[in-house]
Formats: structure tokens, C-alpha cells, sequence
């Protein structure tokens, strides 16, 4: 019914209205996986709905890099950017062919360790790691935080989500003790989603069409304070690692999450990097005079074409006011 309702809404004219009413001139969408794969816990983006949803930006904006922004900020069309984030490797399979038959540029920030061991990050662990308790039918224990009776099918998104806010706050190496915790519960009957590692990363590189970016070497939460060493792993070392590996310069680079303090966001532009990329669900009215450009990006999300279209335009922004 709510896809419908989404369908109807476009069909009579309101989405014109929406963007009208928001007059912002660039649009930086931001995706993570585009998948067939059930998964409950936070379901990937129906590859017919990702089409739809590039056919519709490829004919209403004008699809950019980031190194073509000030050169474009001025266009008659609004601008838009296309970014994914951490390098799953469902991309190659449903995204970038979508991608390339449109010739649309697309940064992917790309997580050092998982391009390394082709595993996920720790919060898509958690996400694995909640559906393989749900199918088994066994109840995860966190310390510190009461969990409801887990259901198969019916609240891993929502207990997911609940684990990775309550260990957001917690050290990576707590973080991993825990993870190794449910992984002995599950006796090794769990699966993780596969990750793009360095020599698929290239290739697609290789293309022109996509562009890396750092999105830190183990996703961790830079909201924190961080020692000086470890923000120099997480945000300087892997822009030399991801040029050296990929053997191009890395003038981008996404915060996990969005998350970000004062000097780690410092470190960012002290490092280089020249296109900071935030979340925020937010379009873009006006650029800052100089770079760095620090942009808040949007998320399509598991949804109907029609409801992430008039999510883009903002609408989902402002009813939340």
C-alpha cells in the first residue's frame, strides 16, 4: 500500500512539486549494497529499484565527479554525485553494470582491511551475525544491554540496529571480542557478506568510472577521541595505501556512519583529502568558497522506486521537521 500511495503521489505531480520546493543544486546519493539477497537485518537496495532510481537521476540531473564540481555548480540542471561505501562485493554484479551502460562516474570509499581479508567491517558482522541467531532460533547476550526475544523475519533490523548503537561507544578491539563471542556461540554455522578485495577493485577502477575513496581502515567510530596513531591508520595511512594498491591519487574520503569530532575531521583535511563526505540526508544549496568541500549525502534505502525518488527530493526531510 505505501508503494502504491509513493506511485500515485509521483503520478499526479507531486514530486515536481517537492524538488521545486527545495531548490538545491546538488544532490550527493550515497549507496552501500545492491543485492537479490534476503537479508533482513538491513536489506540491500532490489537491483530494479536501483535502476530505476539512476534512470530517473541520469534524466532529471546532471551526473557529476567530485573533481567536476566547481566547474558545474552554476549548471541549469541540478548536479548529482553517486557514491557507495565500504565495497561489498555485490556492486560489480548489479551496480556497476548499471553504471556503466549509463556512463555514470561513481566514488566507492573503499575500507582498507576489508579490501584486504574480503571480509565486512565489524557492523555488517553484526548484521550477518543477528540473522544467523534469528535462523537458529538463539538469542544473542550483549553485556550492558537487554535485547528483545529475537525473531526470525520479523526484528533483526531493529535488534541489529540496537547492537550496533550500544557498541558504537565501545573500543574496536572490545568490539571484535564480542563478535568472537557469537561467533563460538554459532559454532562457526554463520556467513558473512563477501567484500570487493584489491585485484577487483582495480579492475573496476581501471574502467575510469569509479573512483576510490577512503572510508577509514576498520569503520571505526571517529566521533571517539582517538589517539594521534590511531587516527593516523584510520585516515592518513589508508590514502597511501589505497594509492599505492590502486596506483591513482585519493583526494576523497567519507566518514563511518557520518560520524566525526573536531580533530578527526581536522586530521581529514590535514591529510589532503579534498572532498569530505558527511551523511545528513540533505541537498546542497551552496558550496563553501574554498576547498575542502564538505558535503551531507543521501541514502536510498529498501524501499519502492517512487518513495526513494521523493526521498532524494526531500521530502522525507521535511515531514521529520
Amino acid at each position: 500500500m505505501r508503494a502504491y500511495l509513493f506511485q500515485i503521489a509521483q503520478r499526479a505531480g507531486l514530486l515536481n512539486t517537492v524538488f521545486y520546493l527545495q531548490k538545491h543544486r546538488l544532490y550527493v546519493l550515497y549507496f552501500h549494497r545492491v543485492s537479490i539477497e534476503y537479508s533482513p537485518a538491513y536489506p540491500p537496495l532490489n537491483p530494479d529499484v536501483f535502476s530505476g532510481i539512476m534512470d530517473f537521476v541520469n534524466d532529471r540531473f546532471k551526473i557529476i565527479d567530485f573533481s567536476e564540481l566547481e566547474h558545474n555548480f552554476k549548471s541549469k540542471k541540478p548536479l548529482a554525485i553517486i557514491t557507495f561505501d565500504d565495497g561489498f562485493s555485490d556492486f560489480a554484479e548489479y551496480a556497476f553494470p548499471v553504471l556503466e551502460h549509463l556512463n555514470i562516474p561513481v566514488t566507492m570509499n573503499v575500507i582498507t582491511d576489508c579490501a584486504e581479508t574480503g571480509l565486512p567491517n565489524w557492523t555488517q558482522k553484526i548484521n550477518c551475525l543477528v540473522e544467523a541467531f534469528a535462523i537458529k532460533n538463539l538469542q544473542p547476550e550483549l553485556m550492558g544491554l537487554k535485547l528483545p526475544k529475537l525473531e526470525s523475519g520479523r526484528n533483526e533490523g531493529q535488534i541489529a540496529l540496537d547492537i550496533f548503537r550500544h557498541l558504537s561507544t565501545f573500543k574496536l578491539a572490545e568490539i571484535q571480542d564480542q563478535i568472537d563471542v557469537w561467533e563460538r556461540q554459532l559454532k562457526g554455522d554463520y556467513k558473512y557478506t563477501p567484500m570487493l578485495k584489491w585485484d577487483e577493485i582495480k579492475k573496476l577502477t581501471d574502467t575510469g568510472l569509479v573512483i576510490p575513496g577512503s572510508h577509514t581502515k576498520t569503520h571505526i567510530n571517529l566521533s571517539q577521541n582517538h589517539s594521534d596513531e590511531i587516527l593516523k591508520s584510520e585516515i592518513i595511512e589508508t590514502k597511501k595505501t589505497i594509492e599505492n594498491k590502486l596506483n591513482c591519487k585519493v583526494d576523497r574520503f567519507a566518514f563511518p556512519n557520518g560520524l566525526y569530532n573536531k580533530r578527526s575531521l581536522q586530521t581529514v583535511i590535514d591529510a589532503g583529502y579534498e572532498y569530505i563526505q558527511l551523511t545528513g540526508e540533505k541537498a546542497i544549496e551552496n558550496l563553501p568558497e574554498d576547498k575542502p568541500y564538505i558535503v551531507n549525502r543521501i541514502e536510498p534505502f529498501y524501499a519502492s522506486i517512487s518513495e526513494n525518488l521523493f526521498k532524494i527530493a526531500g521530502f522525507h526531510s521535511m515531514i521529520a521537521r
